[in-house]
């Protein structure tokens, strides 16, 4: 995990422009960490669209989920997280049954932590000194002044995978809902369609 540095008297911190050039293996994480949390962004978007849809039976045997497009695109236009996760909440409310919205409750926890996760490191003051070639400095700037956050390459895989396995959960958990819907359109029109069956046989 990221480790507390404190420069020794005289040390230099370079933080000049262009600084991240001279630590590609972390230019590259922070780059992931950005790319990564914007999948997770889209796929909100996405699972909104999806639950927010329809489910419709273009043949007997064939079962669609049409996404609500209009929906997909206005989460997609909201920049903050947190009014997201209220809209998503409020618009859900009266489709998803309780223990899908606990559930997504404790996916949208996660959603804020990574978030900060992301901000942290988006948003960061990179420095780096000589003493550490391969890793780069996070500064903080505090009313008592300057401290430094050390980051490795793996420091930021660790903060990608947690990205990657939140915004897991979110697709597993609206794709599941999806599909349960689908199984139980599916399963309406079969129960129709074998009752219209049997009003069609021969009454004895």
């Amino acid at each position: 995990m990221p480790q507390p540095f404190e420069p020794l008297p005289g040390q230099k911190i370079n933080n000049d422009f262009r600084i991240l050039e001279t630590r590609p293996d972390c230019a590259v994480k922070i780059a992931c960490v950005a790319s990564e949390w914007v999948h997770v962004e889209r796929t909100i978007s996405e699972i909104f669209g999806h639950i927010t849809g329809d489910v419709e039976l273009p043949a007997a045997d064939t079962v669609s989920n049409i996404s609500n497009w209009p929906a997909h695109v206005a989460m997609r236009e909201i920049q903050s997280l947190n009014t997201r996760i209220d809209v998503f909440k409020a618009a859900t409310e009266v489709i998803l049954p309780p223990e899908k919205r606990s559930l997504f409750e404790a996916i949208a926890l996660q959603l804020r932590r990574r978030a900060g996760d992301r901000n942290d490191i988006v948003h960061g003051f990179w420095n780096t000194v000589d003493s550490y070639p391969k890793d780069v400095l996070l500064r903080i700037d505090e009313w008592a002044g300057a401290r430094y956050v050390r980051y490795t390459p793996k420091d930021f895989d660790r903060i990608i995978e947690r990205i990657i396995a939140t915004g897991q959960s979110l697709t597993d958990f609206g794709w599941d809902w999806v599909f349960e819907r689908m199984r139980e359109r599916q399963n309406e029109a079969n129960a129709a369609q074998y009752a219209e069956l049997k009003r069609q046989l021969p009454k004895e």
